[in-house]
């Protein structure tokens, strides 16, 4: 845990989140040295943060989140996401989406090439052409299927997806 909290402030927050090692009282640079540390060791670093001074860690790590409504306009607008509610524990219901949406796009593409292939190394170009947009529906239908899923949990957590 990377803050600009005293010691006192570090030390409690970090022993009710249950975070073992933690940072106190960082200035923005301070920050960007340790994720700098952190890259040495690991090549992806993700950083969450709410205001002004986690704005260059933010900018700095391969996946900024912003924590949104206490958050400042500078961390909102530099981070990659933004979790519209204050709740960190959020975070990894975050990270589980992020795996299944990947999970489907997997899929999509597999089902997609192998139906591509089966086709036309049996049919004529013509079927090609028409299986080309039967694949394209099926990517529709399948992602459909999925978003729906994803707006009864809406209610739980407002993900504001920034991608630039």
């Amino acid at each position: 845990m990377l803050t600009g909290d005293n010691e006192g402030t570090a030390k409690a927050v970090s022993s009710k989140i249950g975070i073992d090692k933690y940072y106190a009282s960082l200035l923005p640079e301070d920050k960007v040295k340790i994720l700098d540390r952190l890259f040495d060791i690991s090549e992806h670093v993700a950083m969450v943060g709410d205001g002004v001074n986690d704005a260059p860690a933010l900018a700095r790590s391969n996946l900024g989140i912003a924590m949104g409504s206490a958050g400042s306009d500078v961390a909102i607008e530099t981070a990659d996401i933004a979790l519209m509610h204050d709740d960190i524990s959020k975070v990894n219901y975050l990270i589980n989406l992020s795996k299944r949406t990947m999970s489907i796009v997997r899929q999509n593409f597999s089902v997609s090439i192998l139906i591509k292939w089966f086709i036309c190394n049996r049919c004529c170009d013509w079927t090609c052409f028409i299986m080309d947009g039967c694949c394209f529906w099926r990517y529709g239908i399948n992602s459909c299927c999925d978003i729906e899923c994803f707006k009864d949990r809406k209610s739980r957590l407002n993900i504001l997806y920034c991608f630039y």
